[in-house]
């Protein structure tokens, strides 16, 4: 299994919401078609061309919070239509 087959069956796990770290979350973004937009501050702005909104990833420590990755599914769900 690759690496992006095996984020994705992580993502696609909701009890795993609570075990990503941040590189984890920004390498699902990039094999997925996000740009990284901005990182002049804590907060890392991702963006898509196919999606009117943003995602943002605060980058205060190694893991990120539970809503983020919500955020993210939401976000591929709709790229995948």
């Amino acid at each position: 299994m690759s690496g992006k087959a095996k984020l994705l069956k992580k993502l696609a796990n909701l009890a795993s919401d609570k075990s990503w770290t941040l590189a984890d979350a920004e390498l699902l973004l990039s094999q997925n078609g996000f740009t990284l937009r901005n990182t002049g501050s804590s907060h890392r702005v991702w963006s898509h061309p196919g999606l009117a909104a943003n995602i943002v990833l605060a980058a205060h420590g190694k893991d990120i919070k539970p809503s983020y990755i919500k955020s993210i599914r939401a976000a591929l769900a709709e790229i995948q239509g």
